[in-house]
């Protein structure tokens, strides 16, 4: 397409969710998560989000907005179907997304796989496992009927068997999940949203989660903001192009016509961490130390990094 054209797709796809972070004094705060893709591609056996964009930052409100902005910069939405996604919780209901779809008959909401199917074993756990095959194939086939002569049949083994008292309650707590979501929950009989990328937000918290998360650390809010914003342009492959504008790097470097230093065309980012070979010099020589043991463990990562400088 041209420059500032927008694109049309027949979908969009759009999951949010939301994770906590330790910031500093022992407190918490929650990091929110919205991601938006045009399906997926296969690459072999691997299934790629085509044209994924994800924004994330510590008020939700925010979030949504900037993600609104994106795709009225970027797509031409009249026409488009968006498929949303998310585990229905506080601020991720399907009313929530409704923002990104110009009229209610465009937009469909699912309820995450991930967590209905924590909820089916949690709540149901103790029962029969036949029975456990049939409320999960009735539940993901939107039976409604079907789901509810299962676990009535599920009560009725709960109180006259020799089960927990707490037995009973989650399967009452389970028909009123299904319930409260059985309008996120009947798109499942529709078998193409099975394979639409819907539920990949959860599995990308991991970028980060493992950066955030790691050894116990903790943020000041400053920081975190930062190293969303570096994570974030990571994803979407913008941090290469962002680094070319900074004048922090020792790189590279030429001057424009108005005096401005911006790294050269040629410049690889790889090169910034580029270890090079360590020079003796007096009072410190170079040598390895034998961790004689697993290389997995803390002092096993240590030796490796010692001996990796040398």
């Amino acid at each position: 397409k041209q420059k500032n054209e927008k694109a049309c797709t027949t979908q969009l796809f759009i999951e949010g969710d939301a994770f906590q972070v330790k910031i500093k004094h022992g407190l918490r705060v929650m990091v929110h998560r919205l991601q938006v893709s045009e399906g997926v591609i296969l690459n072999g056996k691997r299934h790629i989000l085509k044209q994924r964009y994800i924004i994330s930052g510590l008020n939700r409100r925010l979030v949504f907005e900037q993600m609104s902005e994106y795709l009225d910069s970027h797509y031409d939405c009249k026409n488009t179907q968006i498929i949303t996604g998310s585990d229905n919780g506080s601020g991720y209901e399907p009313s929530a997304f409704q923002v990104f779809s110009p009229t209610k008959e465009q937009h469909v909401h699912v309820l995450d796989a991930y967590h209905l199917n924590r909820k089916l074993k949690e709540r149901f756990s103790l029962m029969p496992t036949p029975l456990k095959k049939r409320l999960r194939q009735a539940v993901f086939a939107a039976d409604k009927p079907q789901v509810k002569m299962i676990l009535d049949t599920a009560e009725s083994i709960a109180t006259n068997g020799d089960y927990r008292d707490d037995v009973a309650d989650n399967i009452k707590r389970l028909r009123d999940y299904l319930n409260r979501n059985w309008d996120s929950i009947k798109p499942f009989a529709v078998v193409q949203w099975r394979h639409s990328g819907l539920g990949s937000c959860e599995s990308n918290h991991r970028a980060y989660t493992y950066r955030l998360k790691k050894q116990g650390r903790s943020w000041s809010i400053t920081g975190l903001k930062a190293m969303l914003m570096i994570i974030d342009a990571e994803q979407n492959g913008e941090l290469e192009r962002s680094l070319r504008q900074t004048t922090m790097f020792n790189a590279p470097q030429r001057l424009t016509d108005n005096g401005q230093i911006v790294i050269a065309p040629n410049f690889k980012l790889r090169s910034l961490f580029a270890v090079g070979k360590h020079n003796d010099h007096v009072g410190a020589k170079s040598g390895v130390i034998n961790a004689q043991g697993v290389t997995g463990t803390s002092f096993g990562r240590f030796a490796r990094a010692l001996n990796d400088l040398n």
